[in-house]
């Protein structure tokens, strides 16, 4: 849960700074952007866990999950500059794509305590 947080507020002041020539490259040296590379081996991991005898199954799943959230969140991000609302507009487009799959996570998180209590 804080590193969705911290790649939220990566995006949110990336949105905000991309304007500035100073501010904005310098997110590139955040930590908190390198560290989204352990969510995907912390992913599989834990699905690699929980998924029994189907883990080939799992781990398919797992990589197509991710590669189409590589072709997604630049084909939005090229929407957003094609609609001309600049190349900072990138950085809304990821917050909304995070706060997105944050909220997936929530109802996740929620269908999965229902179903314990029931």
């Amino acid at each position: 849960m804080p590193i969705l947080r911290r790649i939220l507020m990566v995006f949110l002041v990336l949105a905000a700074a991309s304007p500035s020539f100073a501010a904005g490259p310098s997110l590139l040296f955040d930590p908190a952007t390198k560290e989204g590379v352990f969510v995907i081996a912390n992913t599989s991991t834990r699905l690699m866990d929980v998924a029994g005898e189907a883990q080939t199954l799992a781990a398919a799943l797992n990589h197509s999950a991710f590669n189409t959230a590589n072709a997604l969140g630049p084909w939005l991000g090229g929407l957003a500059i094609a609609a001309g609302y600049g190349w900072t507009s990138t950085g809304w487009v990821g917050t909304g794509l995070a706060l997105a799959g944050f909220l997936i996570w929530v109802v996740a998180l929620l269908d999965q305590r229902a179903r314990a209590a029931r």
